[in-house]
C-alpha cells in the first residue's frame, strides 16, 4: 500500500481540519502506519478516538482509501501528505496540519522563496481592488510566490496582478477540485494552471462551500506564508478570520490602510491598532521577510 493512503484513511475518519491525525503521527507507536496496523483495539489507546471515530474508521478502510489514491492519480492530480518530501515545512507546524492534500498543476516547492498570502474582501470596491492587484504584483516580481483565494474581489485580483507579473502563485480551495464553484471566476482557475500555478485543497470530492470549510481553507492559506497582506477588512467580514488564524499560526500581519475613515475598512483599522503592520507595496513585505524564506543564491530578506 502506498503511505499516502494511510493519510487519506485518517483524513477521512476524521476529517479535513482535524488535529487528531498529526497527533497520532507524533504521539502513537509507529505513527500513522502504526495505528493503521492496530485495528480497533489499538485505536482505543489513542486519546481524542471517539465512538464516532471508530466506527468511520472501519467504513471507510485503508483499501478504500488506496482506490481513492489510484483515483486521483488518474484525474491528473497531485496528492500530498505528511509522508511526501514535498509536503510544506510550515504545515507540520500547525496545530491542525491537513493529512492530504490534492493538487492540479505542478506542485510548488514551497520553501524555495517567500510565500505571500494575499486575500481580502469579496465586495472589493475599485481601490482595494487595484491595491491588491499592484500589491500580488511586486511580490511576484521580486520573487515571492503569491497564495490566495479565486473568489471575486481582492483574492481574484491579488492572483490577477502576480500572474500578470509572470509570478508563481497557488490558489487554495474551499471545495474539491472538481467542483465548478466558484463559476464567475472559473476563467482565473484556468488561467492559473495555463501558467504553471497551482489549485489546492483538502478535499477529495462533495464539499459544498460553507462558513467552516471557507474557515478551514483560510487557515491553509495563512498556514503556507511567511506572512498574509489583508486588502479590506470590514469590520465584521471574513477576512478578519485570516487574521485571526495567521496570529494563531504565528504567521506576520500586514494590513492595506484604505482611505482614511472609509467604512469598507472598519476591521482593518482594528488590526492596525491593535499592532498589525501597515503596508502599500509588495516591496514593504519583501524587505520584512526573514533570510530563511528565500532560496539559496536569490539573495537576503
Amino acid at each position: 500500500m502506498d503511505r499516502r493512503a494511510v493519510w487519506l484513511w485518517l483524513q477521512e475518519a476524521f476529517g479535513p481540519g482535524s488535529a487528531l491525525p498529526g497527533q497520532i503521527a507524533e504521539r502513537f507507536p509507529g505513527g500513522a502506519e502504526g495505528f493503521c496496523g492496530a485495528g480497533p483495539a489499538g485505536w482505543r489507546k489513542m486519546p481524542g478516538v471517539t465512538g464516532r471515530h471508530f466506527r468511520a474508521l472501519s467504513a471507510f478502510t485503508p483499501e478504500d482509501a488506496q482506490n481513492r489514491l489510484v483515483q486521483a492519480l488518474r484525474f491528473g492530480w497531485q496528492v500530498v501528505t505528511p509522508a511526501c518530501p514535498g509536503y510544506p515545512e510550515a504545515l507540520r507546524n500547525l496545530y491542525d496540519p491537513p493529512a492530504a492534500l490534492y493538487a492540479q498543476g505542478p506542485w510548488p516547492d514551497f520553501s524555495a522563496a517567500p510565500v505571500v498570502g494575499v486575500v481580502g474582501a469579496r465586495h472589493a470596491v475599485r481601490y482595494s481592488r487595484e491595491a491588491a492587484r499592484r500589491i500580488a504584483g511586486e511580490l511576484a516580481r521580486g520573487g515571492a510566490l503569491v497564495v490566495s483565494g479565486t473568489a471575486e474581489g481582492v483574492d481574484c485580483a491579488a492572483l490577477s496582478g502576480a500572474l500578470e507579473a509572470r509570478g508563481r502563485v497557488a490558489s487554495v480551495l474551499p471545495v474539491s477540485l472538481d467542483s465548478p464553484y466558484p463559476l464567475e471566476t472559473a476563467w482565473l482557475r484556468r488561467k492559473v494552471l495555463k501558467q504553471g500555478g497551482a489549485l489546492i485543497t483538502e478535499y477529495f470530492h462533495g464539499q459544498k462551500p460553507g462558513p467552516l470549510a471557507f474557515r478551514q481553507r483560510n487557515r491553509l492559506i495563512t498556514g503556507l506564508c511567511f506572512g498574509v497582506a489583508l486588502v479590506q477588512a470590514g469590520s465584521r467580514s471574513g477576512t478578519m478570520i485570516y487574521a485571526g488564524c495567521a496570529a494563531a499560526q504565528g504567521r506576520e500581519v500586514y494590513v492595506y490602510p484604505g482611505p482614511p475613515n472609509a467604512p469598507e475598512y472598519g476591521g482593518s483599522r482594528l488590526l492596525l491598532e491593535e499592532g498589525a503592520s501597515p503596508v502599500r507595496s509588495g516591496k514593504e513585505i519583501l524587505a520584512d521577510c526573514p533570510a530563511y524564506c528565500w532560496a539559496e543564491g536569490r539573495g537576503g530578506g
